[in-house]
């Protein structure tokens, strides 16, 4: 908004400048000739008038001139066709890989080099390609608030930021140089993780992303949070956090480049000692009884990724693990069979990435998706403790794979993507009885779509 207003300003400034110029000459013509001065008076700077009432309609209103005001955003739209084994169908979805959202950005600057901010974002939760099933094609979740938080800190003392925003971990699996995560990032269940688990063909109560305890064990969150930034050094920033139920994660990225190399990549570990959000990332030890809040969980997230820039070759890495020790206890009050009590994942990605049009660049990406995941205990209906089961038998373990192709065109002059992907989804699961699920049906999915960003 800032180069508008100096747009405004020096239509203004110009206009002062031209008005001042007129009297001038006006004068001098009124000191030759007193009737050409009449004709100077009421049009010489009308089109500059109107002008500077248009550029003044475009600028969003603000309760204060110290704050400037950054509005942008994307919207993120696909068709999303699906084969769950049961039913051959297409839904239009908002893609939950980098969902719809509208960001408010405000900065003032303070003193030498310090700063103060905030953020506020709005996510879109209306038929999540990550919540919509065989069977329901609108979830009808409408607007969340994503971020809401301020912050202040210098370029030298580091940043410290208050309020609802990213924990430390939070897309710490996600690091892409190939600038392709609104399609195809790590966190697989983004897309169609809502669909029933078939087997033989007859759908179950366990949806995919009930597999695991969170979709990328090691990946954090939004949360209530005091979050400390430090200065980047030599490309390499730290960072630590805490926040609510008693979750802290510290964390180290990097971002540079070596020669014709762009490397990008982060580590993070987070750990929690009281519950959260009903249990949704850790349990509770006292198990399925009410009230507990004590837990002993922890996680570690980690990704990293190469760009050559003459080639355009890249490639990408991603890996996490969970472990929660309350899981075991917690479980056995719904099977008898032993449990695992650990979730961990690993992602590759490579592709290319040319400029073959004026439009924008190509980008041509294969991936693969690998997560074991212990026995699952999120569920619907019977709380975050509830046994899942297919076939009348408890889920002990599972391992899920995923095989994905496909195709993003940049078209620059527009801030658009306009994207192509294929992914094939598999599960090897383990129930109570020792026998496996051989019958459980792939998933496949083709999404097609974009993403405009403002």
């Amino acid at each position: 908004m800032g180069t508008l207003r100096d747009r405004v300003e020096t239509v203004s400034g110009h206009r002062r400048k031209i008005a001042g110029a007129a009297f001038a000459a006006g004068l001098l013509m009124t000191m030759a000739r007193p009737a050409a001065a009449a004709d100077l008076g009421g049009g010489c700077c009308a089109d500059l008038d109107e002008r500077v009432a248009e550029l003044e309609a475009t600028v969003a209103r603000k309760g204060t001139r110290k704050v400037s005001l950054e509005v942008s955003g994307w919207v993120n739209t696909a068709l999303m066709a699906f084969d769950d084994g049961g039913e051959r169908n297409a839904h239009v979805v908002d893609n939950a890989q980098d969902r719809s959202r509208a960001r408010f950005r405000g900065t003032a600057k303070l003193t030498g080099d310090w700063s103060a901010g905030f953020l506020i974002e709005f996510g879109l939760r209306t038929a999540r390609s990550d919540r919509v099933s065989a069977s329901a094609d609108d979830t009808n979740d409408g607007v969340d608030v994503r971020h809401a938080s301020w912050s202040i800190g210098s370029k030298s003392l580091g940043r410290v930021t208050v309020g609802q925003t990213s924990q430390v971990s939070d897309g710490i699996t996600q690091i892409n140089l190939g600038g392709v995560n609104h399609v195809a990032r790590s966190q697989v269940f983004d897309l169609a993780g809502g669909f029933s688990i078939r087997a033989g063909g007859a759908a179950t109560a366990v949806r995919w992303r009930d597999l695991a305890v969170r979709e990328n064990p090691g990946e954090g969150n939004r949360q209530n949070l005091v979050r400390y930034d430090a200065p980047a050094l030599y490309g390499f920033t730290l960072s630590a956090a805490w926040g609510e139920d008693d979750v802290t994660d510290v964390g180290l990225r990097y971002a540079g480049d070596i020669g014709d190399l762009k490397l990008a990549a982060g580590i993070a570990l987070a750990r929690w000692s009281e519950s959260d959000a009903g249990g949704t990332t850790c349990l509770d030890r006292q198990g399925a009884a009410a009230g507990g809040s004590d837990t002993s969980c922890r996680a570690l997230g980690l990704s990293a990724s190469v760009l050559h820039g003459p080639s355009g070759l890249f490639a990408s890495v991603a890996h996490g693990v969970l472990i929660d020790d309350a899981r075991a206890a917690a479980a056995a009050t719904f099977t008898a069979a032993p449990v695992e009590d650990s979730d961990r994942f690993l992602w590759l990605e490579a592709g290319l990435k040319r400029s073959w049009s004026a439009a924008g660049k190509t980008t041509f990406y294969g991936e693969y998706y690998r997560g074991a995941f212990g026995t699952p205990t999120r569920g619907t209906g019977g709380g975050a403790f509830a046994g899942r089961q297919i076939g009348g038998n408890d889920i002990v373990s599972s391992v899920v794979e995923m095989w994905g192709v496909g195709i993003n065109q940049s078209l620059e002059k527009a801030a658009m993507d306009l994207y192509l992907g294929v992914r094939a989804y598999s599960a090897d699961i383990r129930l109570e009885n020792g026998t496996g699920a051989a019958a459980v049906d792939d998933l496949r999915t083709l999404v097609a779509g974009a993403v405009v960003r403002f």
